[in-house]
C-alpha cells in the first residue's frame, strides 16, 4: 500500500512538473471588456471612449494567476476637434440604460472641461502606390472623466445631453448617444504563450 502510494505520488508530480515545463504556468482573465461601437461624430467633435475595469490580478507569476475586474467601473472620453474655437465642454446629464433596463437612468450630471490646443497626426494612403504619408494639423482636445459610472456588468448605451461653448461666447446644445458592448468571458492561457515563447 506505501509503495503504491510512492508510486502514485511520484506520477501526479512528474505529470504536473511536466505541465508546468509546457505551460510555465496558467493565467486565467475573468474580466471584462468593451468594445465602444465606433466613435461617437457630433459638430466637428469625436468623442473616444474608455471603461476602465478596475483589473486586479492575484497568485503567483509563472505558476497560477487570476485576473479580474472590480465593479463600479469608470468611463473617460476624449474629445478632439479641428475647431480651434472650442473653448469649453459642459455635460449636463449622462443617461444610463443597460442591457436588460427599458429606460434611462441619470448617472452623472453636470461635468465639463476645457479644450487645450494640440497637433493632430492624420494618416493617408496613396491608393495607386500603396505609399503612406503623415500630415500635422493643429486641432483641440479635452478629457472628462467619470469615475464610477457603470454599476453592472452588462453592456450599455450612454446618452449625453451636453453644451459646447466657443470662444466668441456663443454656444451650442448637443445631444447624443453611444453603445458599449461588453465581451464578459473567462479566458485561460499558458504563460508560455503570454510571454511569446511559442503557443501550447
Amino acid at each position: 500500500m506505501k509503495r503504491r502510494r510512492i508510486i502514485f505520488t511520484l506520477f501526479v508530480s512528474t505529470v504536473l512538473l511536466g505541465a508546468w515545463i509546457v505551460t510555465l504556468g496558467i493565467a486565467v482573465d475573468n474580466s471584462a471588456t468593451y468594445y465602444p461601437e465606433g466613435v461617437a461624430e457630433v459638430e466637428d467633435v469625436t468623442f473616444f471612449f474608455d471603461v476602465d475595469n478596475r483589473e486586479r490580478t492575484v497568485g503567483i507569476p509563472y505558476l497560477f494567476m487570476y485576473s479580474y475586474d472590480r465593479l463600479p467601473y469608470d468611463v473617460s472620453i476624449r474629445a478632439t476637434s479641428p475647431n480651434l474655437r472650442l473653448k469649453s465642454i459642459h455635460i449636463l446629464t449622462v443617461d444610463v440604460k443597460f442591457a436588460n433596463y427599458t429606460h434611462f437612468v441619470t448617472t452623472a450630471v453636470d461635468v465639463g472641461g476645457l479644450f487645450s490646443p494640440i497637433i493632430s497626426r492624420t494618416r493617408s494612403r496613396n491608393l495607386k502606390s500603396g505609399e503612406i504619408s503623415y500630415s500635422d494639423s493643429p486641432a483641440t482636445r479635452v478629457h472628462v472623466h467619470f469615475p464610477e459610472l457603470l454599476t453592472r456588468r452588462e453592456s450599455v448605451t450612454l446618452r449625453f445631453d451636453c453644451f459646447l461653448f466657443f470662444e466668441d461666447d456663443t454656444n451650442e446644445k448637443v445631444v447624443f448617444e453611444m453603445e458599449l458592448p461588453i465581451r464578459d468571458k473567462m479566458r485561460t492561457d499558458s504563460f508560455r504563450r503570454l510571454i511569446g515563447l511559442g503557443s501550447v
